[in-house]
């Protein structure tokens, strides 16, 4: 669907914005981004067969952690910070891009507003994670079975 990690992170850096104005929501931090990076990949997967990110999510000892996203925001509570004209047009880009916003809007409705530590609670108990040895690389046949029998194809 899309390969780019940080488009897709600008995407949830400015819901976050969105939802920090109307909500007094808490601002998105590097694990928050990392634990809803991963529901919309096993979602994608799921759904679609194709990879939302090319980067491998590794089972972290709290959640899952994503290195690319280690390096861009090291060592900083919160991302969403000062929203760049590129960080919108990434926004808007990917908001026009259906089916997959479908999927982005999906994993925030459901999940956007959880803490961090709530959504890595959550990732700790899926079965990729709980399969995985820390430290190593998720493998995405796992993600894909289990999003599409227990997450996307819930009645």
């Amino acid at each position: 669907m899309n390969d780019d990690l940080f488009k897709i992170t600008n995407w949830l850096r400015v819901k976050s914005q969105q939802q920090m104005v109307t909500q007094e929501g808490d601002e998105l931090n590097r694990a928050r981004a990392a634990q809803l990076l991963y529901y919309v990949q096993g979602t994608c997967l799921a759904i679609y067969g194709v990879s939302a990110f090319t980067d491998k999510m590794i089972a972290g000892k709290r959640g899952v952690e994503l290195a690319r996203l280690n390096t861009q925001y090291p060592g900083v509570r919160g991302i969403v910070g000062y929203l760049t004209e590129r960080t919108l047009a990434d926004y808007d880009e990917l908001a026009t891009c259906e089916p997959f916003t479908s999927i982005l809007e999906g994993v925030w409705q459901n999940l956007g507003d959880l803490s961090a530590l709530q959504l890595m609670w959550r990732v700790r108990r899926d079965d990729p994670w709980q399969q995985t040895t820390r430290g190593e690389a998720l493998d995405l046949d796992v993600v894909t079975t289990y999003f599409r029998e227990h997450v996307v194809n819930q009645d």
